[in-house]
C-alpha cells in the first residue's frame, strides 16, 4: 500500500466512524425514548443490527448529506474557515461578510451534521474530526483535479 493510499484510507476511516458515530449517538438517544414511554417492538438500534439494508440505506442518506453540504455555497466556507480552528462567532461573521444571525444559522446547520460544534457559553466555534477531514477531503479532490486538468498525475 502506498503511502497516498494509507492517507486516504485514513481520511475515510475518520468521515466514516464520526458520521457513524453521530448518528449511533442518535439512536442509543432514541432506544431511551422508546423505553420510557415503553413502547414495544423494536428499539432503533436493533432494526439497525437485524436489518443490514437499513445501514447501508442510512450511510447513503448520511453521506449525501455530507456532500450537500461541502457543496453549499454557505456552507462551504464556513466550514473550511471553522477548520482551520476555534474562533469566536462575531470573527466568522466579520470574515465572511455576514450577519451575526446570518453566521448562527449555518453554524447550526454545520452543527446538527456533526461538522462543528458550538460552546453556547463562549460563543466559539471549533470544528470537529469529521468537519476537518471533510476539508481534506475537498482539498485533496480538488488538486487531483487540478493537475488532471493540468495534464499531470493527480
Amino acid at each position: 500500500m502506498k503511502m497516498n493510499d494509507v492517507a486516504e484510507r485514513e481520511l475515510l476511516d475518520i468521515l466514516g466512524r464520526g458520521v457513524a458515530d453521530r448518528y449511533l449517538r442518535a439512536v442509543k438517544a432514541l432506544d431511551r425514548l422508546d423505553a420510557l414511554d415503553g413502547r414495544s417492538g423494536k428499539l432503533a438500534s436493533e432494526e439497525l443490527r437485524t436489518e443490514p439494508a437499513a445501514a447501508d440505506a442510512i450511510a447513503h442518506e448520511l453521506v449525501a448529506q455530507l456532500l450537500r453540504i461541502a457543496g453549499d455555497a454557505r456552507l462551504e466556507p464556513l466550514l473550511r474557515s471553522i477548520s482551520a480552528g476555534p474562533c469566536a462567532m462575531r470573527e466568522l461573521a466579520r470574515g465572511l461578510v455576514a450577519s451575526r444571525l446570518a453566521v448562527v444559522r449555518r453554524v447550526s446547520e454545520l452543527a446538527d451534521a456533526g461538522l462543528a460544534e458550538r460552546d453556547p457559553n463562549t460563543d466559539i466555534v471549533a470544528p470537529t474530526a469529521v468537519g476537518s477531514a471533510l476539508v481534506r477531503l475537498l482539498d485533496d479532490l480538488a488538486a487531483a483535479t487540478a493537475a488532471a486538468l493540468r495534464g499531470g498525475p493527480p
